[in-house]
Order: structure tokens, then C-alpha cells, then sequence
């Protein structure tokens, strides 16, 4: 895990010690900065790499791609193969540090990777300033798969994390996008964020004693914010085009990730066993599979190589 101080930042690794009092102990490893005093408090987080690319010995480019809102901040590490690209789109709340974990991974292969922003995030273009879970989020990662093809990408595994996962499986289902996309890598994705609403609800303590909010007061929260803010929930569910999928997708999702169910992920590997491969590593968590182990998690991305990728016709592209 990441650990950021107020002049510092490092990496601890695993246990090496447990206190009777639930305490940890845990190697802590500077990679930046000056050292931590003693006494100081510092932020524990998931991002293992900061602040960029050259964290990891990365060469990386700045880049902007261009899209309908305007030019969007990118980073762009230069790979081996220059027809084969990947593209990361991280989730809500987070920014591309988040997608620098399969990023390495996927850089490792030899494919030039592009880690994107998109509306919302810091320096680039905003609307409103919300989020609305892939339903204009979608159009961003268009324009990054648009700008890798201008730059000679002609197979691309798109990889994406929590919100970003939906986003990408909201994609895989268009016929275009399908197209350029020969594989995808969904980290605990959104697949349908009522789901998860629904979740946070139910951890809400209404009143001492009393936890969770009755699901008629949910659905109704649910269908004013559609009104208020323009967004249309069955669009959003990723699963309900699960006949529409064509390109094979490697989902990561704790079996009881406390923030973004699990339930849609099983679903949708349940409709498509053909096309998802779905693993379920035991936890809570969310989105911290790969810290909790690395060398696991990069035996199953690197697992996609090769697969074969069923195409759509052109006929059928037509009658869609």
C-alpha cells in the first residue's frame, strides 16, 4: 500500500508483526521525499505508485487527447509494439495513479499504454461537475480509443476499475468499439449502480439502533435523482446488453466488496460464461486485489494473452 506524509511517500509491505491489541507491524520503504518523523500521521491508500508513470522507471509522455469537451490529460508510456495499445480508465473519486497498477502490467507486455482522464478529473474539461456512471463518461474513453488509433493502435485491451470498469463494459457492447478492442480487464467493476447505492443504504444508521434505508425510500431517491440529474439507470446497467458482448473480458471482484457488489459481475459471467472469466479472491475490499497480491494478479491479466476474439459480421453490425 501507498503511504503519503506531509514531505514523504513510500510503500509498506506485508505483516511482519501483529500486537495483542490488533496493532501492525509493517516494513516501510521511502520512495520519496523526506523521511517521516516520528509521531506524524500519514494517509494509507492503494495507490502503490506516485505521483506518475517514472515511478515505476516509466518512460512517460504527457499527452492530451482530444474530445468533444476538449483537449483531455493523459499519460502515454511508450511499449515495444506499436500496434498493440492499452488503454486504463480509472473510477470515481480516484485519478490515474489508480490506473498505474495494470498499467505496469500491461506496459510489461509490450504495449504502448495510455492512462486516461476524463470529465470531472483535475485539468480537464467539466460540465456540472458530476458523475453519471458511464452515460457521458463513455464518450471520453471513445475519444482516447479514437486518438489511439490515430497513433497506430490497431489492437487494444481496454482495462478499467470500479466506475472505469463500468464505463469499459458499457463500450464492449457497441460494434464499433468492438472492432478495435481485442480483449478487456474489468477491476471490481460498476456494472449497474443501483446496486451499489442500494449498499450504501443499507450501512446508513438512520437513527441509534435503526441501520439501512427502507428499499421504498432507496427507489425513490433513485428515481428523483434520474429526474434531476439526467440519468437513466437502465442505460447504465452494463449487464442488460450481455448479448451484445463479442470480446472476451477478465473480471477481478472481491467476493464481498463492501463498496461495489459483486452481484452484477456474477450475473454477467452467469449470462456470458463464453466471453468473462470471473475471479472472486475472498475479502471485503474494494479495488485492492492486486495489493493484497501482486504476483497473483498479474498471472491472471497476463493469462488473456492469445485468446481467440469472436467478431461480429458486418451484416450483423448492420441489423444492430
Amino acid at each position: 500500500y501507498g503511504v503519503g506524509g506531509h514531505r514523504s511517500f513510500g510503500l509498506v509491505g506485508p505483516v511482519l508483526a501483529r500486537a495483542p491489541d490488533g496493532a501492525v507491524t509493517r516494513r516501510f520503504a521511502r520512495r520519496a521525499g523526506a523521511p517521516v518523523a516520528p509521531g506524524e500521521r500519514v494517509r494509507l491508500g492503494l495507490e502503490a505508485f506516485w505521483p506518475d508513470p517514472s515511478a515505476l522507471g516509466l518512460g512517460v509522455t504527457r499527452v492530451h487527447y482530444p474530445s468533444r469537451l476538449g483537449p483531455m490529460p493523459a499519460w502515454l508510456i511508450p511499449g515495444v509494439r506499436e500496434d498493440a495499445w492499452a488503454v486504463v480508465v480509472h473510477g470515481r473519486g480516484a485519478d490515474r495513479t489508480e490506473g498505474l497498477r495494470l498499467a505496469r502490467v500491461l506496459n510489461a507486455a509490450g504495449r504502448t499504454t495510455l492512462v486516461i482522464g476524463y470529465r470531472n478529473d483535475p485539468g480537464a474539461p467539466s460540465t456540472d461537475g458530476l458523475a453519471r456512471f458511464g452515460q457521458t463518461e463513455t464518450d471520453d474513453v471513445e475519444a482516447a480509443l479514437r486518438f489511439a488509433r490515430a497513433e497506430g493502435a490497431r489492437r487494444v485491451v481496454l482495462a478499467g476499475i470500479s466506475m472505469g470498469g463500468g464505463i469499459v463494459a458499457q463500450l464492449l457492447a457497441r460494434a464499433d468499439t468492438a472492432e478495435l478492442v481485442e480483449r478487456a480487464v474489468l477491476d471490481s467493476p460498476l456494472l449497474d449502480p443501483r446496486d451499489a447505492i442500494r449498499a450504501a443504504a443499507a450501512r446508513v444508521r438512520l437513527l441509534p439502533g435503526v441501520h439501512g434505508a427502507p428499499r421504498p425510500v432507496v427507489d425513490g431517491a433513485l428515481a428523483i435523482a434520474a429526474r434531476r440529474f439526467g440519468v437513466a439507470w437502465r442505460d447504465v446497467d452494463a449487464g442488460r446488453r450481455a448479448a451484445d458482448l463479442r470480446t472476451p473480458i477478465l473480471m477481478i471482484h472481491r467476493e464481498d466488496d463492501r463498496i461495489v457488489p459483486s452481484g452484477p459481475s456474477v450475473r454477467l459471467a452467469a449470462r456470458r460464461p463464453d466471453l468473462v472469466e470471473l475471479h472472486r479472491p475472498a475479502g471485503t475490499g474494494h479495488t485492492d486485489a492486486w495489493n493484497s497480491d501482486p504476483a497473483a494478479y498479474d498471472a491472471l491479466v497476463n493469462r488473456l494473452r492469445g485468446r481467440s476474439i469472436p467478431r461480429r459480421s458486418t451484416a450483423d453490425r448492420r441489423r444492430r
